[in-house]
């Protein structure tokens, strides 16, 4: 066959920077003015663009199930109307409508980060940021309106055209939970109305993978934006899971000698536990978050991106059980300041900022491999992968179409060949150097 020119390939090194509950009651004011209300976020995120437009720029990347509710994410960065640009990007979202706590968070970043446009701010040159203050927002308007136990979207799963609710946890009919509704392990969630325990019903699956106009949305807006990091912000309504951050996967590792986790589990745990370890829990700032794997895989998206995309997909969930879950006006900031170094270190994470903060010194024992795929002289999507990680379940990964982009996270003293193939094109290897900073053409 005829070969067109080789594929080209720069593989750039460079250090990372630092950066008991009543079973239907929340017990919480969710009430509280400080709460925003999904007409409330509208008009506040428009207001943003029209007073900066150079600085932040709303988009619709979709609509709701049921409600046909518009979903829109909010780019922030000093060249906010670059439609491709190749630099880091971050996306904050949240998808479970009763878990508020996510929302406030999302909207008070919005305003931390606007709050800093026109000045010297590395996040804002450096990083695209992304912030989808609800995911849910037909769930989000059901939780002000009926239930503040409502958890899912309002898909009519019986086809009458009726919105079924019964007020505390489990007994709604209506609705898919939207965590359990992506393709990557999808069949292990629950089906229709097989719900167990005391929440019955909050964790139905929906009728099949990604069938939910929500999770479709999410799903284009990551496919497209490829962002380094996903953040999934939750509560735990349980406190089973309060003030932990997940990251992708450890299947069975509280209980079997031989579990199965991803192939960049070493790398996930050490920037988990970095992050975890500035994240304080809610009323007890000598008190540090958990970091652990997903065990537990039923067609949830952190799984999903992180397998489909290569993103590094987290749940964080922020607030405590209880009240801490939706907490009144002061346990709203509370909240967000005790996550603020943990998020910042992310943000750090993905900068050339200097570090001049002494919780971040003693930390830079990351490297990421940054590759761009260019065919003919223009950024291309390429297959990429390095053997010592590489499984099975993800045998190859994939640089971004629009930006020939993809930022892989490695530890201090990682070395691998990596190697880019194209059909049509020479295939190039590399080797990988995770201590010298520098660039090196493949």
């Amino acid at each position: 066959m005829t070969r067109k020119n080789p594929l080209s390939i720069i593989v750039i090194t460079s250090i990372v920077m630092t950066l008991s509950i009543n079973i239907n009651a929340l017990h919480a004011d969710y009430t509280d003015p400080a709460y925003h209300t999904v007409e409330e976020i509208r008009a506040r995120i428009f207001a943003l663009q029209d007073s900066l437009p150079d600085w932040v720029r709303v988009e619709r990347i979709g609509f709701s199930q049921e409600d046909k509710l518009p979903i829109y994410a909010v780019k922030v960065n000093f060249r906010v109307n670059e439609d491709v640009s190749e630099r880091p990007a971050i996306v904050f979202h949240d998808l479970h409508a009763e878990e508020i706590l996510g929302v406030e968070y999302s909207m008070w970043l919005l305003e931390e980060l606007v709050a800093h446009c026109g000045q010297a701010n590395a996040w804002l040159k450096e990083i695209d940021t992304w912030i989808i203050p609800t995911s849910n927002p037909e769930g989000l308007t059901a939780v002000y309106a009926y239930d503040p136990s409502w958890r899912k979207n309002k898909r009519c799963n019986l086809k009458d055209g009726r919105f079924r609710f019964f007020p505390g946890w489990g007994g709604d009919t209506s609705g898919v939970d939207l965590n359990r509704n992506f393709p990557l392990f999808w069949v292990h969630g629950d089906g229709f109305l097989t719900g167990k325990g005391n929440e019955l019903y909050d964790y139905y699956r929906g009728p099949g993978p990604l069938s939910e106009a929500e999770s479709q949305a999410l799903d284009r807006f990551m496919d497209r934006i490829r962002p380094v990091f996903a953040i999934t912000l939750h509560s735990s309504r349980t406190g089973n899971f309060a003030e932990r951050i997940f990251y992708p996967w450890g299947r069975g590792w509280m209980k079997y000698s031989n579990p199965k986790f991803s192939p960049d589990i070493h790398t996930l745990r050490q920037l988990t536990e970095l992050m975890a370890s500035r994240t304080h829990k809610y009323g007890h700032q000598g008190t540090t978050y958990l970091p652990a794997p997903i065990g537990k895989t039923v067609g949830d998206c952190d799984t999903y991106f992180y397998w489909k995309y290569g993103i590094i997909s987290m749940r964080i969930e922020i607030g405590a059980a209880g009240e801490g879950m939706q907490p009144d006006s002061a346990g709203i900031m509370d909240v967000i300041e005790s996550c603020r170094m943990g998020i910042g270190y992310l943000f750090n994470c993905m900068t050339d900022k200097p570090v001049t903060n002494e919780d971040e010194k003693g930390v830079i024992d990351q490297k990421w491999v940054i590759l761009k795929t260019i065919q003919d002289g223009g950024p291309c999507e390429a297959v990429i992968d390095m053997k010592t990680l590489t499984t099975p379940m993800m045998p190859f990964r994939s640089t971004s179409p629009r930006t020939g982009m993809y930022f892989w996270p490695v530890l201090e003293g990682f070395t691998d060949t990596l190697t880019a193939r194209k059909y049509g094109y020479y295939t190039r290897r590399g080797e990988v150097i995770g201590q010298n900073a520098g660039s090196s053409p493949l």
